[in-house]
């Protein structure tokens, strides 16, 4: 693929220099365009692109520093060369200030030093454009970079809270089994199975609350308030025992001693033969080893959370194995 010709802006108030710059480039195999002065050449050039500009100081209508000034404003990328037939040192050196890339004298006495001239300006402006390129090409690299640190260090940070949330949930499990082999230890000591099922549901809120000492009943802590115990022979559900509104319910038939909405519930978790928590209501299912079945439910104020779930439901393998002994003794 061919490079596209360099495209040159001559910009002189006479036409001889004008057209002596034309033949040359074209010969050089340069694209050009002419103005007479700065006003028509900056109309020019910001009509079509260029790579370069050659500019006279004195012109009519606007001269080469007023051109100089806007080109370094309006496209400060864009190669200046003044060709002036002054040749003083102070036109150089304000030329040079106000942005000119390079100053040569008319006449040129070799258009090889104007061809020269033309080539080193034009790789200075390829040179920058590269640098702007790779600058940019860093800060993006350097803006994905710290953006994939940032990730990494957020999951690194989220990793690091999962740990530590898993390790505070590890030693509260360990508490709560402490809270359990705790509460297990007065399991055997039941005489009677309403004895144990009401001392099961002291003991629920005694885990739940962290083996919080005086907390076996209600309070401001408590995580229910209304509970019972039902047991199941053949088709026939009895309440066997109750905390709040069910706390003198004892024997009546479950039909008759809850609302319909639980009664079903309680139906459903002896058919399925599984608990479970719907945000307000709790009910644990325990079947013991001699096919015995009873269910617990708690009508809850606190939300339960699934670690103290799984520990009611260790809890309640140790009842079940008290309701079977409790059974055995009065056969």
């Amino acid at each position: 693929m061919e490079s596209p010709a360099i495209r040159v802006l001559i910009i002189d108030d006479e036409p001889l220099v004008r057209g002596t710059f034309v033949a040359f480039m074209q010969h050089w195999g340069y694209v050009t365009r002419e103005a007479e002065n700065g006003r028509v050449g900056l109309e020019i050039f910001n009509r079509e692109p260029f790579d370069i500009v050659l500019t006279d100081l004195d012109m009519p209508v606007m001269g080469g520093l007023a051109v100089l000034a806007w080109l370094h404003e309006h496209s400060p990328d864009t190669p200046v060369v003044i060709i002036s037939g002054a040749g003083q040192l102070d036109d150089a050196v304000q030329t040079v200030k106000l942005g000119a890339w390079d100053y040569l004298t008319k006449p040129v006495g070799s258009m090889a030093i104007l061809e020269s001239t033309i080539q080193r300006c034009l790789e200075k402006a390829r040179l920058i454009k590269e640098n702007k390129r790779y600058q940019n090409f860093l800060e993006e690299e350097v803006e994905k970079k710290t953006e994939a640190l940032r990730q990494n260090n957020m999951a690194l940070r989220a990793e690091v809270a999962d740990r530590k949330r898993k390790e505070e949930e590890v030693l509260r499990l360990n508490r709560h089994l402490e809270e359990i082999v705790d509460a297990s230890g007065e399991l055997f000591s039941y005489q009677s199975v309403h004895e144990l099922l009401a001392g099961a549901l002291e003991s629920f809120q005694y885990i739940l609350l962290g083996g919080m000492q005086g907390n076996h009943g209600g309070g401001a802590d408590a995580y229910f308030e209304d509970a019972f115990a039902v047991t199941r022979s053949g088709d026939d559900i009895t309440m066997i025992c109750g905390t709040g509104v069910y706390s003198e319910r004892a024997g009546w038939q479950a039909c008759e001693a809850m609302p319909a909405e639980i009664y079903r519930k309680v139906n459903e978790a002896f058919a399925e033969g599984k608990g479970g928590f719907d945000g307000q209501g709790m009910l644990i299912h325990m079947r013991t080893v001699n096919r015995a079945e009873c269910l617990f439910y708690l009508n809850c104020i606190r939300p339960i959370s699934e670690a103290n779930q799984r520990m009611l439901q260790i809890y309640i393998t140790n009842v079940a194995s008290a309701y079977d002994s409790i059974v055995i003794n009065e056969e």
